[in-house]
């Protein structure tokens, strides 16, 4: 008897204690808490199970695996592809960088030689046209001269920088390169 009474004040004063804070409609009132412990009671959670036949899932997942690894295998192969391109881009123009060099030091040696030769025939020459004639061919070969060197400058400096561009991009994609393979 005892029990029942005490379940049935424990109710009593549950219902008392609502009534008595029902108006309160702040956020954090007992009202509103109670309110919310009623909602929550009142809703019912329903749990759908879905079955999938072990078999078939397993079988997706293989096909996904796969598919997968065509695909990471494709790109492996592009990797390592663009890794050999550079590789040979880059030799390729150092290569002709050293053939730029060779070329630009044949080109000044030939004018140094004419100009030499032009003021070795002037000094034996006595008539002024003559000489007028000779300075003016040192002079366009001393300017031809200057074109070369700030031709070869130029040329040096793009093959340079164009080395520098690839070397950086080959050490990327190598890394990449070997953090796929496993290398």
């Amino acid at each position: 008897m005892e029990e029942r009474y005490y379940r049935t004040e424990k109710h009593k004063s549950e219902k008392i204690y609502r009534e008595m804070f029902k108006e309160e409609d702040t956020l954090f009132s007992p009202a509103n808490v109670w309110r919310e412990r009623e909602q929550a009671e009142e809703k019912v959670v329903v749990r759908r199970d879905v079955h999938v036949h072990p078999t078939r899932l397993e079988a997706e997942t293989t096909e996904d695996i796969d598919e997968l690894k065509l695909k990471v295998e494709e790109v492996v192969g592009t990797i390592r592809e663009r890794c050999k391109f550079l590789e040979k881009r880059i030799k390729d123009l150092r290569d002709a960088l050293e053939s730029r060099k060779r070329i630009h030091e044949q080109i000044v040696e030939d004018i140094k030689a004419e100009i030499a030769e032009k003021e070795r025939l002037m000094a034996k020459m006595t008539k002024p046209e003559d000489i007028r004639d000779v300075m003016a061919d040192i002079s366009a070969l001393k300017s031809q001269l200057r074109r070369e060197e700030v031709s070869y400058w130029r040329d040096t400096t793009t093959i340079t920088n164009e080395v520098n561009v690839l070397e950086e991009q080959y050490a990327i994609i190598s890394k990449i390169n070997k953090i796929l393979v496993g290398e």
